[in-house]
């Protein structure tokens, strides 16, 4: 399966929801299912599986209650190791939309390592090996259940800039070692923050882009906010429905990944930061 960024993804509590989505899905879905299905022709498949291509979607119960998180990590020669545990904290109209990835995790200590013992059971089971990967998990604290979401053959890029900041270095490190045949050597706690985010500013409504900071701008929104790194995602005169993959209920702004050593220092300089930003908007005709 393949997914980006919830693209063509929505919530359906009615068949009414289902007949609004379809035709947004058929008319879009090429954008997967071609490249997709070049793939999968080098690929040998089991009949189960070759009969279902790119050109079809999968339904999923909604895991709604708690929070989420993502894992990463890699097996190594038969061992499984987690080196970092990311908070992906939701928002928005309908809560579906990501509002930040913040590392390391305020989750518990012991839930932490329940996940852990999860995901080394798991990876264990499907016989993943010699690679990266990162598993997202639900956490519901009323009923203290653990729920696994889904399983990248891959580490996440959007995690890196965090890990950075905390750790000292990307943690492409270990894509690199686990390439070169050596087992990863990560080390944690030796960067310049205690933690790190990466914010999403986003707007919930169609508009136009009227203004955009310039290159000088941004660069003294940096220099005043220490741990700062900002990428604006929209150009003036864009109108934002036109954007590409964007989630199904809204569109993103800009990305900024900030480091700070409390949570309060952290969302703080986030605000500060769109206060600075010279980014503006106008209504457009429906």
């Amino acid at each position: 399966m393949k997914a980006v960024l919830s693209h063509l993804g929505f919530r359906i509590d009615s068949e009414e929801d289902l007949h609004k989505a379809l035709p947004i899905i058929r008319a879009n879905i090429h954008r997967y299912a071609e490249p997709f299905n070049l793939i999968l022709g080098y690929a040998e498949l089991p009949p189960e599986v070759a009969a279902v291509d790119g050109w079809h979607c999968i339904a999923e119960g909604i895991i709604s209650d708690g929070h989420q998180v993502t894992q990463e990590g890699y097996a190594y020669g038969g061992d499984v190791c987690v080196y970092g545990t990311v908070d992906s904290l939701r928002g928005g109209p309908v809560g579906s939309s990501f509002d930040r990835y913040q590392y390391p995790s305020q989750l518990p200590i012991s839930v932490r390592a329940r996940m852990t013992a999860v995901t080394q059971l798991v990876m264990h089971q499907i016989g993943y090996d010699m690679a990266p990967f990162n598993i997202e998990h639900f956490w519901d604290p009323e009923t203290d259940r653990l729920s696994l979401l889904e399983i990248n053959s891959r580490l996440s890029k959007s995690h890196a800039p965090l890990f950075r900041l905390v750790d000292g270095q990307y943690h492409h490190r270990v894509m690199l070692d686990l390439g070169l045949g050596r087992a990863p050597a990560f080390e944690q706690g030796r960067g310049r923050y205690k933690l790190a985010a990466k914010f999403m500013r986003r707007h919930y409504a169609d508009a136009r882009v009227t203004r955009v900071p310039t290159a000088a701008e941004i660069a003294a929104v940096e220099q005043a906010v220490p741990g700062t790194r900002i990428q604006i995602e929209v150009s003036a005169g864009e109108r934002l429905s036109g954007l590409r993959d964007q989630d199904s209920y809204s569109y993103e702004l800009a990305t900024l990944f900030i480091g700070a050593d409390s949570e309060a220092e952290l969302t703080a300089r986030y605000r500060e930061c769109l206060e600075r930003l010279p980014l503006t908007l106008a209504p457009v005709a429906e």
